[in-house]
């Protein structure tokens, strides 16, 4: 069964005389959202639980990551979990930028990028306690 409407199916795909092309009516290639014929889903997991350390920072995933099952994270393709995941479920393993974490990180007092407006025009009321040192909400740095 096609579960997330992509066109393929399950782990090995449905071939079914047996010549490999998956082009024959009711064939369907196999889904690259399945990791192995018992995995749960088809859809590709959220990267907080792939099994890939997604932003380079040498952790993976909420639960990390333990090929072995020893609890060490040493051996090849092991990594520790990734702090920046509060559960398997969230879909982005970067941690997010100083100026939009809720953190006073260069303690100053102030906290992250406050846009002067918000939708509609309305004045943003945490606008006159922003981090002026936040130039927008992506910049990775609360002090210049």
């Amino acid at each position: 069964m096609d579960n997330d409407g992509d066109g393929r199916i399950d782990f090995a795909g449905v071939d079914n005389n047996g010549d490999g092309d998956f082009d024959d009516a009711n064939e369907a290639p196999p889904d690259a959202g399945c990791f192995s014929a018992t995995h749960y889903r088809e859809a590709p997991d959220p990267q907080c639980a792939d099994g890939q350390d997604n932003d380079g920072d040498g952790t993976a995933d909420a639960e990390g990551v333990d090929l072995n099952g020893d609890g060490s994270f040493g051996g090849v393709g092991e990594f520790p979990p990734d702090a920046s995941c509060a559960s398997p479920g969230q879909a982005d393993e970067r941690s997010p930028e100083a100026c939009r974490d809720g953190i006073d990180n260069d303690e100053d007092g102030f906290i992250d990028f406050q846009p002067q407006f918000l939708d509609g025009g309305v004045e943003n009321p945490d606008f006159v306690t922003r981090d002026q040192d936040c130039i927008d909400p992506f910049d990775n740095s609360e002090s210049r």
